[in-house]
């Protein structure tokens, strides 16, 4: 099952140390495999959130992923990638748009950013939402790969293309030079050989389910979270940052097996 962040009144803090409990066995990696996943000494991991208010708010609920690198031994040992995409505003506001702007039309694209987890983590604290984690789940080195193309194309690193954030992005997300995707797609569409993941009424928890689901045939072992590794990540993540404080590691919160099965949510 996902793990849940239960709602903060107090800031990152309580976020933080709560997030901070899975962290238990982290001083012994895991065997880390080489042949087809990668370089010897070297695993993948992809860890999906959710955020939402309790009321399940459409407007304020986001989704965003890491993509992590773990290579044996080294202070240095886990390298992070980060999918965060939202509007320039939303960064700031944790608000995306509606259906319809004031004058009643759909809203246009608009300008998007990509950031990092941490700063979805350090927003969802600060306006108080339930922050739920999908994973870490081992991956393919390809779909590790896959991210950092896309997050070059996110961060407007790829000549003669660009990316508009819309969060009801029907018929923007294909299409020659400049297109539009919400969060949940800028995540998905790591997966361009299949038709789209199409989330349609879906945000929040239940979307964050679906795109796990969407990239599964990356994962190795679909439903297993391999929690020996949340540590790094976890550290990794607030790593340089002042807003962490880590305390010792406690006992894992049991996850289980999110039940991702072979359903296809293609539509």
């Amino acid at each position: 099952m996902p793990t849940q962040y239960a709602r903060s009144q107090g800031g990152i803090v309580a976020i933080l140390l709560a997030a901070a409990s899975l962290t238990a066995g982290t001083a012994a990696l895991p065997s880390i495999r080489g042949g087809a996943a990668g370089p010897a000494g070297e695993a993948y991991y992809m860890v999906v959130y959710s955020a939402q208010e309790t009321g399940n708010n459409p407007l304020t609920s986001h989704c965003f992923a890491t993509f992590a690198r773990i290579a044996g031994g080294g202070p240095d040992r886990v390298e992070l990638r980060h999918i965060n995409w939202f509007s320039v505003r939303g960064h700031q506001t944790g608000v995306t748009t509606g259906l319809f702007d004031t004058n009643g039309r759909p809203p246009l694209p608009v300008p998007g950013e990509n950031r990092t987890t941490r700063e979805a983590l350090e927003l969802a604290s600060r306006l108080g939402l339930r922050v739920t984690r999908w994973g870490p789940y081992e991956i393919d080195r390809e779909l590790f790969e896959r991210a950092a193309r896309q997050i070059d194309l996110l961060e407007g690193r790829v000549p003669g293309q660009s990316v508009l954030y819309k969060a009801l992005d029907v018929g923007f997300r294909k299409g020659p030079g400049v297109r539009a995707v919400n969060c949940i797609h800028a995540i998905s569409d790591l997966d361009t050989e299949r038709p789209p993941l199409r989330t349609w009424t879906s945000y929040g928890d239940e979307a964050a389910r679906k795109v796990v689901r969407h990239l599964q045939r990356w994962i190795k072992e679909p439903g297993r979270e391999h929690l020996e590794v949340w540590g790094p990540i976890w550290r990794a993540t607030w790593r340089g940052s002042r807003s962490f404080t880590m305390r010792p590691p406690g006992r894992p919160r049991p996850s289980g097996d999110d039940r991702l099965g072979h359903e296809s949510e293609e539509g």
